[in-house]
């Protein structure tokens, strides 16, 4: 893959979904590790704490998507480029 960039780089869309694809895999893997373990721990301190996991999981994913929403609303959508192109479009 470094040899490929190397001699040609690729367009910035293909350059973006390769980037949200390692962005992606690397919060896939690190969720697999984090609950993997607090799984494998159930045995030991009780099916409350992967419950309790969960609905952190759950509840940290809706307050980013709320306050991101928030955020947006305010104004904060003026940090990306793109998001400022849409909006000047409306």
């Amino acid at each position: 893959g470094a040899g490929i960039g190397i001699a040609r780089l690729p367009n910035a869309t293909i350059r973006a979904m390769l980037m949200a694809f390692g962005a992606g895999a690397l919060l896939e893997a690190l969720s697999i590790e984090l609950f993997g373990h607090i799984i494998h721990q159930q045995s030991v301190v009780g099916p409350e704490v992967v419950w309790l996991a969960i609905g952190a999981g759950i509840f940290g994913g809706c307050f980013f998507a709320a306050l991101n929403k928030v955020l947006n609303e305010q104004g904060a959508f003026v940090r990306k480029v793109s998001t400022v192109k849409s909006a000047a479009r409306r």
